[in-house]
């Protein structure tokens, strides 16, 4: 059974309105409508969004195909609006419980409470709205980053009402709600929402810890550099193939991304591709890999010359973002296509965060109050940065964000003036 904002998808049949003499048109369009996004939340839950097909909500919802196409022009019509309508409720939902009349904390917590409520209540349609969204392609995703955009005006607002966080960045409200987002991003996909119930309030904890920094944040202008990360062999077919299909999904996106496509661009044969890869699939996590273990050594060797962990940290960010410049391609793959690129890319997208919280270590020993999921948070949050930066084609600009990031890794630890101290150094 799959819960959704329009009732037991099971029963999407059963709820039927005959059309016919007597019937309300309109109340049979809505009736038919309604049951479509339900069995689209059902159908995206159980099958992911590119397997689901036409034949698959049209069995679950009971509308003949003929009424499908008669309300919608094909999946991704209807996909959107179900994105659309689900967004409608959940934004009527926080709406209510967003209380001017509260204090400004108050209101921001009883806000993630209600967000909260509506995770636990309604899973499925989570997922559709966080998850799935990313692999129904660029429409889809512009409707997240108004609903993100809207959420950082109205936390910009309320801090506005607070004398240590009035005049706060908006990179900085941006890189927090995304540490939280991608947070709850993981926890849906893994089906762990649960998991939220403890760790949301400290998410918010978190995010609350922030004041507005002391000093305006440079924005270096750097050239990107790949730093100690090494260069990938061309005399290797191997890395030849992992070049082209990075190459290949930065260009054209990974659904369309063809073997044939990226043999040729590596100037190898098919047989070549298969004896290094089972499918484009395993290709795409070879070239993950590739990315995590380059950023890794570009990220260690600035960080280990560092005389201490706030400015290793700075360092470490810059080195990273360096490179992230000097390699557009491999950023954009690991940072961005990979959403659209299954679960397992997912997966190794959230290793190669995992993997730099190591660097974290040192911050938890200087505040040894702060709960580990902290750690995470953090990261997230540098990610979002990243993210958005590479969404705004402003890659090779990349180190103009060093300060701003290390502000955000340095300052729950720190506290805000040595954050901006070594964020500026």
């Amino acid at each position: 059974m799959t819960t959704t904002p329009w009732g037991d998808a099971t029963q999407l049949r059963a709820r039927r309105l005959r059309p016919g003499p007597g019937a309300d048109p309109a109340a049979v369009t809505r009736n038919q409508r309604e049951r479509m996004y339900a069995a689209m939340v059902a159908a995206v839950a159980e099958n992911g969004y590119e397997a689901t097909r036409v034949a698959d909500v049209v069995k679950l919802s009971g509308v003949s195909r003929s009424a499908f196409y008669k309300h919608f022009e094909d999946k991704l019509d209807c996909f959107l609006a179900t994105l659309d309508e689900t967004a409608a409720l959940a934004y009527e939902q926080l709406s209510k419980a967003y209380d001017e009349n509260l204090p400004w904390e108050e209101r921001l917590r009883v806000v993630a409470d209600a967000f909260l409520d509506l995770l636990l209540e309604q899973p499925a349609a989570a997922r559709l709205c966080l998850v799935e969204v990313y692999a129904a392609g660029p429409q889809a995703v512009q409707r997240l980053d108004l609903a993100i955009f809207t959420a950082e005006t109205a936390v910009l607002s309320a801090f506005g009402e607070s004398k240590e966080r009035a005049g706060m960045p908006r990179d900085i409200v941006r890189a927090i709600l995304g540490g939280i987002l991608k947070t709850v991003h993981t926890r849906l996909r893994r089906g762990h929402e649960a998991e939220l119930i403890h760790e949301l309030p400290q998410l918010i904890d978190w995010g609350l810890s922030y004041h507005t920094p002391g000093v305006k944040l440079r924005r270096p202008r750097r050239r990107p550099d790949r730093g100690a990360a090494p260069t990938p062999d061309p005399t290797i077919a191997r890395e030849r193939l992992v070049t082209a299909i990075t190459e290949t999904i930065a260009e054209r996106g990974y659904p369309d991304a063809t073997i044939i496509e990226i043999a040729d661009r590596a100037s190898a044969s098919l047989s070549t591709f298969y004896g290094n890869f089972e499918n484009k699939e395993e290709a795409l996590l070879a070239a993950l890999d590739r990315e995590r273990e380059h950023s890794l050594i570009a990220f260690r060797a600035a960080y280990d010359e560092a005389p201490d962990w706030p400015l290793a940290t700075r360092a470490g960010i810059d080195a990273l973002f360096g490179f992230l410049a000097a390699d557009p391609a491999g950023a954009s793959v690991a940072v961005v296509d990979v959403f659209t690129a299954g679960p397992d890319a997912l997966e190794a997208g959230d290793q190669t965060i995992h993997s730099f919280q190591v660097f974290l270590q040192p911050a938890l020993e200087l505040a040894p109050d702060k709960p580990p999921l902290v750690t995470e948070a953090v990261g997230n949050a540098v990610y979002a940065l990243v993210y958005g930066q590479i969404r705004q084609d402003r890659v090779e600009q990349m180190r103009e964000l060093t300060p701003t990031a290390a502000f955000v890794q340095l300052a729950p630890f720190v506290g805000t003036a040595a954050a901006c101290t070594a964020a500026n150094a």
